[in-house]
């Protein structure tokens, strides 16, 4: 994955609606909140898969 922009870490969350993935960003902001600095995000509702990856 690339990325453009000042970056210093880059996180995907996968929930199972709305509500889980709310939950999780709260829990995130609170337990780091001396370390965000600022806080971007984006939501994807839909991914194309382009590549395949074997595990």
């Amino acid at each position: 994955m690339s990325v453009l922009g000042d970056y210093d870490v880059y996180i995907v969350l996968l929930a199972k609606d709305p509500n889980d993935l709310e939950k999780m960003k709260l829990e995130l902001k609170q337990k780091f909140t001396d370390l965000i600095g600022d806080w971007k995000e984006v939501l994807v509702t839909k991914i194309y898969k382009l590549e395949e990856y074997k595990f």
